[in-house]
């Protein structure tokens, strides 16, 4: 694990450290599997990987990983039967028990056209300003830049505004904090011809508002080792945590 030497040692969080090892286990799999044939986009996704963590950019690594690990199971079987091995259960391990609150946030998205943002943020603040109780689930709310470094975007692809609950006090769907939330939003959206954003792992409840739990890109590496359905709830495109 000589790569882990090169980062901050014990301030790593649980999801970077599951990321730098599963880049050297999908190296150490492309190591075995290129003396018998060619893996070159795997080759070139495992460069630019590398360099990503090494300038600690973890969370952008996900079209390294999934070039990666595409084509290395386009080959053979092998890096499957490793990852599912009981020696290199800790790859998918380490993603399965990032810490709870990682997993369980809430985080509502709302496709509001680019030229309503202002309008619609206004709304959303005087009606939740009826109601300031409801400011205290709030942790903040986000809005999508147009333009994102190393990150192209496709028109109506994500929603342009987030609100994230907060993830102490709201943990489960069932919290009815979480309907009133919703029914304030969507009162203000009724006012506007909201997109229909496809962001994955998410449910929709109202045309162009969606609501989830956890990191959009956690799930993604969760999809991609096939563990999505040990930590989300298949029902609801896996938007929910799988309850206990």
């Amino acid at each position: 694990m000589e790569i882990l030497k090169n980062f901050r040692g014990n301030s790593l969080k649980q999801l970077n450290k599951a990321n730098a090892n599963l880049f050297l286990f999908s190296k150490l799999c492309w190591d075995t599997l290129k003396e018998e044939q060619a893996c070159t986009k795997a080759e070139e996704a495992l460069i630019s990987w590398r360099g990503k963590l090494e300038r600690n950019n973890h969370f952008l690594t996900l079209p390294e990983a999934t070039d990666c690990i595409n084509e290395l199971r386009s080959k053979t079987d092998f890096f499957d039967k490793k990852l599912n091995s009981s020696k290199y259960a800790v790859i998918k391990k380490a993603f399965i028990d990032v810490e709870s609150t990682f997993k369980s946030f809430f985080v509502i998205g709302i496709g509001v056209p680019q030229s309503g943002i202002i309008s619609f943020l206004k709304g959303l603040t005087n009606i939740l300003g009826e109601k300031p109780r409801l400011f205290y689930f709030i942790e903040r709310i986000e809005i999508l830049k147009s333009y994102v470094p190393t990150v192209t975007l496709v028109e109506n692809e994500l929603p342009t505004i987030k609100i994230l609950l907060d993830k102490e006090r709201i943990v489960n769907i069932s919290n009815p904090i979480i309907s009133e939330i919703l029914k304030l939003v969507i009162e203000v959206a009724e006012g506007y011809k909201l997109f229909n954003h496809s962001e994955n792992f998410s449910k929709r409840v109202f045309p162009g508002i969606s609501i989830r739990q956890g990191f959009g890109n956690y799930k993604h590496f969760l999809n991609l080792l096939g563990i999505i359905d040990e930590v989300y709830d298949y029902r609801n495109d896996h938007a929910f945590l799988k309850q206990k």
